[in-house]
Parts: structure tokens; C-alpha cells; sequence
């Protein structure tokens, strides 16, 4: 029972990190030229790496989970290549870890709680990951496409995902973004 809750709550504290970043970073022009050209960025914190487009905007809260006097920090790294094309990585770091066997039913909350904010799922596939537990999802609400990875690995929770819209988006920007993150460090 007391597994259950802590699973409920990071779901649906991550759903409540999500969308702060997208009301926090909506109303920021965050284009960059075509010119502008890919570079790693390495987050220490993190652990990882992944290529923008541009120098990623950063911004870093902390929140109490609901139920509970938890404590979740997370960062946000934004950056964009396009009016209407945003490139995002969120790390949630929780005050414990989530099982293993609990990691897979919190992913599947997450793209649940997408869904309840009004999209619909093209597709979302289990991945699998040394030392780690993750989904691919794409999500479509509206003329707007959520793409990317969702990956748990020990006490935190990575989001690697680009958001675009249909008219705009380009799988191979997608990919060029997607496959550029790694772990790194220990």
C-alpha cells in the first residue's frame, strides 16, 4: 500500500513539474537561426549528455510532493531551433528511489497522465535499458506533437522529449536529439 502512494505521488508530481515548465517557458522566444549548429551539453548533476540546438535555458525548482513532506528537485534545460519546435530535458531527482518492478507502472502513469490533459497516444513502447526502465512515447494533441523518452533510473527521472508543431515537426531533428543522449560519469 505504502509503495502504491509513492508511485502515485511521483507520477503525478512529475505530470505537475511538466506542466510548469511548459506555462514557465511558453511565453519565451527561444528561436535560434538555421545556422545555429547542434552542441552536447553535459548536465554534471545529471549524470548525462544530450545535443541542442542552442544553449539550453535552464531553470531549477523544488516542490513537496502532494500527501506527503517529500521533497523533489528537478531541472529543466529548453532550447528550440524553430518558433514552434522545442527541444526539452527535465531531471527529477526524488528523495528515494522507485523499485524496479514499480519503475515500468509509474511510466505507463506518466503517459496516462498525458493523455488525461487532452492528448492522444500514437504510440508508447517499453524500452529496454541497462540499469534503467524507460518508454518512448508520441503524443498528439490538437496540431501539436509530444515526442521523446521517459527514463527512470535510481532516484531520478529523466525527460528527454521535443514538442512541435505538426506542420513543423522533422523525425530526423527528432532522432538528431533523441539519440544524442547518453549517461556519462557513474
Amino acid at each position: 500500500m505504502k509503495v502504491q502512494k509513492h508511485r502515485e505521488l511521483y507520477t503525478g508530481a512529475f505530470i505537475i513539474m511538466l506542466l510548469t515548465v511548459f506555462s514557465i517557458f511558453s511565453p519565451y522566444k527561444l528561436e535560434a537561426t538555421e545556422q545555429d549548429s547542434w552542441k552536447e551539453f553535459r548536465c554534471e548533476s545529471g549524470q548525462c549528455s544530450v545535443a541542442f540546438p542552442t544553449v539550453p535555458k535552464h531553470m531549477q525548482e523544488q516542490f513537496e510532493l502532494p500527501k506527503s513532506k517529500a521533497r523533489v528537485t528537478y531541472d529543466a534545460y529548453v532550447s528550440s531551433n524553430h518558433p514552434q519546435t522545442v527541444f526539452m530535458m527535465l531531471i527529477a531527482n526524488y528523495p528515494v528511489a522507485i523499485s524496479p518492478e514499480y519503475q515500468r507502472i509509474s511510466l505507463e502513469g506518466f503517459i496516462n497522465g498525458l493523455v488525461q490533459q487532452g492528448g492522444q497516444v500514437i504510440f508508447a513502447n517499453m524500452l529496454e535499458i541497462p540499469n534503467a526502465t524507460g518508454v518512448e512515447f508520441f503524443i498528439q494533441n490538437g496540431n501539436v506533437y509530444f515526442k521523446g523518452k521517459a527514463i527512470m533510473k535510481g532516484k531520478k527521472l529523466y525527460l528527454i522529449a521535443m514538442e512541435s508543431l505538426d506542420s513543423q515537426y522533422k523525425d530526423s531533428l527528432y532522432h538528431q536529439f533523441i539519440d544524442s543522449f547518453r549517461f556519462v560519469g557513474s
